[in-house]
């Protein structure tokens, strides 16, 4: 008799959450705050977690749902169920304060994505995607394009370090202009590797492509970026260009040797394992 592949999701998804929700129980017990706020804040992790994987989601739902609902939900229970809800931050209030902004934060990852589902907009399918006229801009202007790039990418992100627009838990430097400062935390946390991302889309359709040129520079540049910031997570970008590449590779059914690989895997090794942004931001 053959295994039905449907009922054993369906009895994984059931284990799942009846252990979720034996945590869940477990932490609103423990939880020295407002009970209420504790359940508004599992409510918005949960369906941030939904949108991640039900419903046609696209990647970057997932990667977001499963880092934030980690990151924030389940760390955060285990901790006060393993200490008895007892923290170092002051006060219950502070708890009920801070995770008030936290259940906002998520709220409006869930509205976003109900938002483009609303509007029928997928990215699935990115071979069929259309960039024809930024296509060809960046075709024309490659060289132009790719070194601005990178003096773009080390101006703004040496004048950060030096200066403390935006590091990941500092304090902003005083008399920083909120537009400048908003400029500088998204080039810093997407604007750059949603360029590099873009550009490598575009090199990857290229017929001679010299897409890892670009992968290198994307790396570079995450790193760079990283350091500036003073964040550890120089891995997770660096992780996603790699994870876009091969999709597209996938794609376009592009094949490439090892020798074309190996600049790429040599520089992700010195700047992640030998040197590493971990160690240098430490």
């Amino acid at each position: 008799m053959g295994i039905n592949v449907n009922q054993v999701k369906e009895k994984s998804i059931a284990v799942l959450g009846f252990i979720l929700f034996c945590i869940f129980c477990a932490g609103i017990f423990n939880y020295q705050g407002s009970k209420f706020i504790y359940l508004i804040f599992s409510i918005a992790s949960s369906l941030l977690l939904y949108i991640g994987f039900f419903r046609s989601p696209i990647f970057f739902e997932t990667f977001i749902a499963i880092f934030f609902w980690l990151g924030f939900w389940l760390k955060f229970t285990l901790r006060i169920i393993s200490f008895n809800g007892a923290f170092d931050i002051g006060a219950p209030l502070n708890y009920d304060s801070s995770l008030i902004v936290s259940s906002v934060g998520l709220s409006a990852f869930v509205f976003a994505g109900l938002l483009r589902r609303k509007m029928s907009f997928n990215t699935a399918g990115t071979s069929n995607f259309e960039l024809s006229n930024l296509d060809s801009f960046y075709k024309k202007h490659r060289l132009v394009i790719l070194i601005s790039f990178a003096f773009m990418v080390i101006f703004v992100a040496t004048t950060n370090f030096f200066f403390g627009i935006y590091q990941r838990g500092e304090l902003t430097a005083p008399g920083v202009p909120f537009v400048l400062r908003g400029g500088y935390v998204w080039l810093l946390t997407f604007g750059f590797l949603s360029f590099s991302a873009l550009f490598l889309f575009f090199e990857l359709k290229s017929i001679n492509s010299k897409f890892y040129t670009v992968l290198i520079l994307g790396l570079l540049g995450s790193f760079v970026t990283s350091v500036s910031m003073l964040s550890r997570a120089m891995v997770l970008s660096a992780g996603a260009l790699f994870l876009g590449v091969y999709r597209q590779l996938y794609d376009f059914k592009i094949k490439i040797s090892f020798p074309k690989k190996s600049p790429v895997l040599l520089v992700f090794s010195i700047m992640v394992v030998v040197v590493g942004s971990a160690i240098i931001v430490n």
